[in-house]
Parts: C-alpha cells; structure tokens; sequence
C-alpha cells in the first residue's frame, strides 16, 4: 500500500502533470465564480444581483428561453466539477493514459466553453427583465483562455516529443 502511494506521488512530481495542475487550479476557479453575479435583474430601476448558485429557482419559468439558459448553466456548474474530476486523474494516471486524460480534459473545456457562450447568447435573447451580470461574461472568457493555454500545452508537448524521438 505504501508502494502505491509513493508511486501516485512520484507521478503527480512529474513535469508532464503540469497541465493536470492547471486544469485543477483553473476548475477550482471556475467552481467558485458560480457565487459571483451571473445574472441580474431590475426591480423598481434598482438593480438586484443574482449570484450563479441561487439562480436555479429561475428554471420554473418554462414561459420564456431563460429557462434553457439556466438549465445550461447548471450543466456548466457540472462541466466544472468533470474538469476538477479530470484534471485530478491528469495528475495521478500513469503514463500509458497521460495523453488520454489530457485529451479527456480538453475536450470537457471544450464542451464548457461552448455551453457558456450560448449561456450567452440565450441570456441575450430572453423577453424579461433578467440579464447576465459581470460574472456571466467572465465565465466564458475564462473558459477560452483556459482553452488556449491547455492548447498551447497540448501542442508544445507534441513538438517536444518530436524533438526526444529525432535525437534518439
């Protein structure tokens, strides 16, 4: 047993993990940016913020197209938690499934980024008075940089595998 620890350990140390640990960090973030305003709404000219979390009494408003955007807000709360999931499997996998689990985790970002947008976009278009707050628009933007980074990761650990296979 203790074998097995220090294995799981000794993995996690590697430099390749370094996405793992980024993904981990930046899912972290992207959990806890539900208790900031997403959505706002305005009640007597005065505006009323409604935190990510405690939007989910909107979703009974089968009425109007807020209630989708909800709804894909709550399948972007658990995106968030598949990346934490993934990204801590990038961590500790052995090395045979590192590539897996980086693409596993890539494509999870993938899916949460293009579930914000049209959180977006859905938002956009409702008839009420509810609107995204700064918290909906960061959301996103998190997601594609986060995109970008793991992206640039991605591709420059295939060049610099390019590069170990040509000097073998």
């Amino acid at each position: 047993m203790k074998d097995k620890i220090n294995l799981y350990l000794s993995r996690a140390k590697d430099k390749k993990r370094f996405l793992g640990y980024l993904n981990l960090i930046f899912s972290l973030c992207l959990i806890f940016l539900f208790f900031v305003p997403v959505f706002c709404t305005f009640v007597q000219g005065e505006k009323e913020s409604i935190l990510g979390y405690y939007s989910f009494g909107l979703i009974n408003d089968n009425f109007d197209i807020i209630h989708y955007a909800i709804s894909l807000l709550i399948i972007s709360i658990i995106l968030s938690f598949c990346l934490f999931l993934s990204s801590l499997v990038t961590i500790f996998i052995d090395e045979t499934n590192l590539a897996k689990a980086k693409n596993s985790s890539l494509i999870v970002l993938v899916l949460k980024a293009i579930v914000d947008i049209i959180i977006l976009i859905l938002t956009d278009q409702t008839k009420t008075n509810i609107q995204l707050d700064w918290g909906g628009y960061i959301l996103p933007a998190i997601d594609i940089v986060l995109f970008g980074i793991s992206l640039y990761f991605k591709i420059n650990d295939k060049k610099n595998k390019a590069i170990v296979e040509e000097q073998q």
